[in-house]
Formats: structure tokens, sequence, C-alpha cells
């Protein structure tokens, strides 16, 4: 089993947009998120002009985390954890369900979550890897 090392931090953002949750309101909700990919189509498929089967990745996950909590996803390889990541760092749409980060929808208001969130992935070096955790 390995974990999903990923970090949301929700912080008062450069241009204003930050909305701390209303008393009793996670600071993340997620209800029944559903994420389908296609698969990969075989040589064969491809011959005989089969579309490809969904492959659903992530099956109606609901959970909700507290502003200030800390909050962790565990689970073997593929079982979605990133996947779950993605779509509340608004780089991956969800097909079902909902999810708000400081009450913002993840699809209905990407750019408010964008700037609410910094998304941070312990196998990824886009934001500065030169600054340390406190950084």
């Amino acid at each position: 089993m390995t974990t999903a090392t990923a970090s949301v931090r929700v912080a008062p953002s450069a241009i204003g947009e930050y909305r701390s949750p209303a008393e009793h309101e996670p600071a993340i909700h997620i209800d029944s998120l559903t994420k389908r990919f296609k698969s990969r189509s075989s040589l064969r498929d491809l011959l005989l002009r089969r579309g490809r089967a969904p492959v659903t990745v992530v099956d109606r996950v609901s959970f909700d985390v507290s502003e200030g909590e800390v909050f962790g996803v565990l689970g073997p390889n593929g079982a979605g954890k990133t996947t779950i990541f993605k779509m509340l760092a608004t780089m991956v749409l969800p097909d079902d369900g909902a999810a708000t980060v400081c009450g913002n929808d993840v699809q209905l208001e990407p750019a408010r979550v964008r700037a609410t969130l910094a998304a941070v992935s312990s196998d990824e070096r886009s934001l500065n890897w030169r600054l340390s955790a406190r950084e």
C-alpha cells in the first residue's frame, strides 16, 4: 500500500479571492465525487473499430476536511488518490458529484479555487523546488 503525499494549503491569496469557510462549513467538501477515464485501446480494438469503454477510477468518494485539520488519503497504486487531489486542484474535472474548497465549487468557480489553494505533490517539482516546506 502506498500513500499519496500531497497537501492543499488554504491561504489568503494575493488577489483577495480567499473566503474563510462559514461557521460549521468544511474547508474542503467532497460529495459523491466520481471520475471516469477512457481505457486504452488495444491494437485488436483499433482494427475492429471498437470504442473504448470508460474505467471508473474514483467512485462516489465523500468526505469533509475542516480548516486546520490534517487529512490523509491512503491506498494502493491506482486507487484514485492523485485523481481526487487533481479534481480538488481543478486540474481534472469530475464526471459526477460535487467538491468545494472554502465554499468555492471546483467546477463552477475554478479560478477562485486556484486562488485559494496551492496544490503541491511530493513527486512534482513545478512549484519552486528550492523552497523549504515552511517557505
